[in-house]
This record gives C-alpha cells, sequence and structure tokens, in this order.
C-alpha cells in the first residue's frame, strides 16, 4: 500500500537536500574560479627606435639602398613603415583601454606598458577608485648590453616575466584573474621578437644584402637571423612559471603577433592555469581589434575576455574554451542559474514521490 509519511518524508528529503546542496555549493565554488573579475595586462613590443637603435636602423637602411633590388627596397619600405605605424596603433589601443576601462563598472584593473614606456621607467595603472589610469613608476630596470634588447625590452623572456611577477604584487591573483594581451612582431622562430634583429657592429654590408637578396641557403644564414626575441618554450614557460610561482590564472591570452601559427600551438600544450589562447589565422595588421568597442560590451558580455571573443572575424583562432557564447543578459545568467536546475527537478521528483511503506 502507497501512502504519504510526511513527517519521515520531510526528513528523508532534508538529509537528501543537505547532500545534493554540498554537491553544488562545490561546483559553484569550482565555477567561482573563472567567475572572479579580471585584471586586463597590455603589453607592446613595438618599434619605436631612439638614439643607438636609431642610428642602428639608419646604418642597415644605408647599405640596403647601396645596391637596390626589389627585395632590399620591401625591407626599406617596411622598416620606414613600421617605425611610424607600430607606434600610432599602440597609442591608439593604450588611449582606447586607458580611458574606456575606467568608465566601466565591470572593469577590475588595469596595466599597459611598451617599449616606449619601459624605457622611461614608467606604466600606466588603474585600479578600482582611481578617476583615472596613472602614470606610475616601474621598478624594473629596461637597461641591457645588447642597444637593441635595451631599446626592445619587451622582446625579452626575463622581462616579461618580471612584469608578470610584479603585476601580481599590485593584484591579488586569489582574488583576480587576468587577461594577457601581447603585441609584437613575430617570426617563424620567435613567437615575440623586434623588428630589426641585427647590430650593425655584428655584421657587414655585404652579408645583410646577401641575406636581404636571399642569396644565403638557409644552413648558411648568420647567427643574427635567428637571434633575438622570445621562443615558443620561452612563452609557454613564462605563463606556467607565473602560475606556479605568483598563483596568477589567465582566462585569455592573446598574442597578436605575425607567424603565430607557424608555431603550431596546441591546447594540450598550454599551462593548466591559461584556460584560452588566441592567435591570429593570417598576417596580423597594426590594429586588429576594436578595444573600445569590447570594454564598452563588458557588462553584456560578463568579462572583457568574452566581450573580446564575441566580435572575433575568423581570421582569429582560440584554443581552448567556448567563446562563441551570446553576449545577453540572459545567456550571461544562465551559466550560474544552471547549477540549480538539476536540483529544482530533483526536489520536484522528490516530493511527487510516493514512498512504500
Amino acid at each position: 500500500m502507497y501512502k504519504y509519511r510526511l513527517g519521515s518524508r520531510w526528513a528523508l528529503l532534508g538529509n537528501r537536500f543537505a547532500v545534493f546542496a554540498t554537491l553544488v555549493f562545490a561546483a559553484a565554488g569550482c565555477r567561482g574560479e573563472t567567475s572572479r573579475p579580471e585584471v586586463i595586462i597590455y603589453l607592446a613590443n613595438e618599434t619605436s627606435p631612439v638614439d643607438d637603435e636609431r642610428e642602428n636602423y639608419e646604418t642597415i637602411i644605408k647599405w640596403l639602398n647601396s645596391e637596390r633590388s626589389q627585395e632590399t627596397q620591401t625591407i626599406v619600405d617596411s622598416f620606414e613603415l613600421d617605425q611610424k605605424m607600430f607606434p600610432l596603433a599602440v597609442d591608439l589601443e593604450t588611449t582606447s583601454l586607458a580611458v574606456e576601462v575606467p568608465k566601466q563598472q565591470e572593469s577590475s584593473g588595469l596595466v599597459v606598458l611598451t617599449n616606449g614606456m619601459f624605457r622611461s621607467g614608467k606604466y600606466l595603472l588603474w585600479k578600482p577608485g582611481f578617476d583615472r589610469a596613472q602614470e606610475t613608476p616601474l621598478p624594473i630596470a629596461s637597461s641591457h648590453p645588447n642597444l637593441i634588447l635595451a631599446a626592445n625590452p619587451l622582446s625579452r623572456a626575463d622581462t616579461i616575466a618580471a612584469v608578470l611577477s610584479f603585476v601580481a604584487t599590485q593584484f591579488d591573483p586569489n582574488e583576480n584573474r587576468f587577461v594577457l594581451v601581447i603585441k609584437s612582431h613575430g617570426s617563424g622562430t620567435k613567437v615575440m621578437t623586434p623588428r630589426l634583429a641585427v647590430r650593425a657592429t655584428d655584421t657587414n654590408r655585404n652579408e645583410v644584402l646577401r641575406v636581404a637578396n636571399n642569396q644565403a641557403p638557409a644552413g648558411e644564414l648568420p647567427l643574427w637571423t635567428d637571434r633575438l626575441g622570445v621562443s615558443k618554450p620561452e612563452f609557454l614557460s613564462i605563463l606556467g612559471d607565473a602560475g606556479r610561482h605568483q598563483q596568477m590564472n589567465f582566462s585569455l591570452v592573446y598574442l597578436e603577433a605575425c607567424n603565430a601559427m607557424k608555431h603550431e600551438f596546441a591546447f594540450d600544450q598550454l599551462p593548466t592555469n591559461v584556460e584560452q589562447l588566441l592567435l591570429i589565422r593570417e598576417r596580423a595588421n597594426y590594429v586588429n581589434i576594436p578595444y573600445a568597442d569590447v570594454v564598452q560590451r563588458q557588462s553584456q558580455c560578463g568579462s572583457f575576455s568574452k566581450a573580446l571573443l564575441a566580435i572575433l572575424p575568423n581570421k582569429f583562432v582560440v584554443l581552448g574554451g567556448h567563446h562563441r557564447a551570446s553576449c545577453t543578459l540572459f545567456s550571461k545568467s544562465i551559466p550560474d542559474l544552471g547549477y540549480f536546475i538539476p536540483l529544482a527537478l530533483w526536489l520536484l521528483w522528490t516530493v511527487r514521490r510516493p514512498m512504500v511503506t
């Protein structure tokens, strides 16, 4: 015979609820790891030669112009265009971030650092409570015996590691996730590199012309053609070390550099503290992301990383995550509500199910 015994039923229900609630809130706690606010770190390894590096450019360009060919002219034109466009693009993006991030209630922090800022010993910092992004002293030296690396400190693995370590002292990794944006030149062997990676004192006119005109076999290329910059293993090691030593977790790492796809990144190669890696499938332009639009969509999408991933054209590749989620208030709330849908169904089934006595 079936009948309801309310006292024992609700006691049993209470016990079941306690067990299930423990599981639900444990799962919610796991998701809390990914729902922490995001701090944006923007690092630009831009071409902005000064002093010794400018003289180095002038010498190399003079050698290339001494025996003009289609190849040498293309290189000279690219050098001159790069010195104009790269700093302009970085100025546009850093200004957009510095202006828009403080306006958004969802923003948790911003760090902006370029080669030019690094050389001057400054960076831009914004924290909740600041009315604007502030120029702040940077306690990391940019000096280096190699004039190119001194002028392009963000071409160095040790420098990037030091920057991430410093950022962890400004924003508690236990309370924040991080979005790392790196804007740089890249090559077939380096994920980050300065545009001109040879000192005139390390080569000569004939050697430069021979390399520029593709007259040097691959096995006879000078060492300087593959020396300066950050390799893929170094890049992944930097990210992993930031997790192991500073407990930094990255909801997104965006490597904006040419030739990034040639390095054959795979999701299973990423450190466990990196949720997603964003790469450009094709050649990178000087401006690829409208950062003002991204920041303004934060409230709609739920975070900076989701807003960025939601606007990507097909030339981008994302390793990891589910980046095509719709940016609506409803879709933003569904993941949190989803944890309690099974609980509601289970409670309904338990109440309606008869007990055998």
